[in-house]
């Protein structure tokens, strides 16, 4: 199994971080006739589950049932491309948020300890580290003023 994500190499993630991930994003299996377990969803949580975590660890799963055969892969193909499609948006689609996020998210520190600057921030995501603040809206007596000066009324 290929134990690369996105940021390896540049943003630790811890067993929390990743104990986290399979609570948000669990990995949810069916029993084939054979009763061996198969991943249907939550492909990457289990790939990241796998590469971070000590083997002994027990990894939690869903597991469901009643599931048509003919809909198992479609389910499966679905999280798949889903995942990458929505959890895949360019960086400067989702930095500020991101960056809120990780300003009001106290347990930072505990998932992602070596990712603790604005810069270093920056520098994952590939933006300029001043994109990561937000825009001041203009007052508005300078809106008021600029509208005015070009003969627009507010």
């Amino acid at each position: 199994m290929i134990c690369t994500y996105k940021l390896s190499g540049q943003v630790e993630i811890t067993e929390a971080a990743v104990n986290l991930i399979l609570q948000i994003h669990p990995i949810i299996v069916i029993k084939q006739r054979s009763g061996q377990l198969s991943c249907i969803a939550g492909l990457r949580s289990f790939q990241l589950a796998v590469c971070r975590l000590p083997p002994s660890y027990k990894i939690p799963i869903l597991m469901v049932s009643n599931i048509p055969s003919d809909e198992i892969g479609n389910i499966s193909a679905a999280d798949v491309y889903l995942t990458n499609l929505l959890y895949g948006l360019e960086s400067e689609a989702w930095g500020l948020s991101f960056v809120q996020i990780w300003q009001a998210l106290e347990l930072r520190s505990n998932l992602t300890p070596d990712l603790n600057s604005k810069t270093h921030l920056a520098n994952v995501l590939g933006i300029n580290r001043r994109r990561l603040s937000p825009k001041q809206p203009p007052l508005c007596s300078e809106l008021r003023a600029t509208l005015s000066s070009n003969g627009d009324d507010l």
